[in-house]
């Protein structure tokens, strides 16, 4: 029998703002949320977490904590970037994403492959 055990984390604190400003397009993790991150580090320590994959949605936060969080995954671990793992769909210029050209360059340990390309078709209008 093979076991999988699934360990999920929300990604850290936006910017409170990010709910009601559009200029918080794909909004990135605040200043407490990156602390947040550092903290989650610490614990993944600790805990000595052993892992074969990583799914991560493409939002810049999420992506931001994984980055902080875990930012020496073994070479083996895949880090996999998916649509669906978003938590709202371009409710808010927050909850939309980034074109995914531009995500690539900053986080380029992620494979975006089943990302759609380009633009978020699900993007709110800022």
């Amino acid at each position: 029998h093979n076991l999988v055990a699934l360990k999920y984390t929300r990604h850290s604190e936006e910017y409170e703002r990010a709910l009601a400003d559009p200029s918080y397009f794909d909004a990135r993790l605040s200043p407490r949320g990156i602390d947040q991150c550092k903290q989650l580090r610490e614990q993944a320590i600790q805990d000595s977490l052993d892992y074969d994959l990583i799914l991560v949605s493409p939002l810049a936060r999420t992506l931001q904590t994984l980055s902080i969080a875990f930012p020496n995954p073994p070479p083996h671990v895949p880090i996999i970037a998916i649509d669906i793992l978003r938590e709202r769909y371009g409710l808010r210029p927050c909850d939309s994403r980034s074109d995914v050209e531009a995500v690539k360059q900053e986080f380029p340990h992620v494979n975006f492959s089943l990302v759609p390309p380009g633009p978020d078709p699900y993007i709110c209008p800022r």
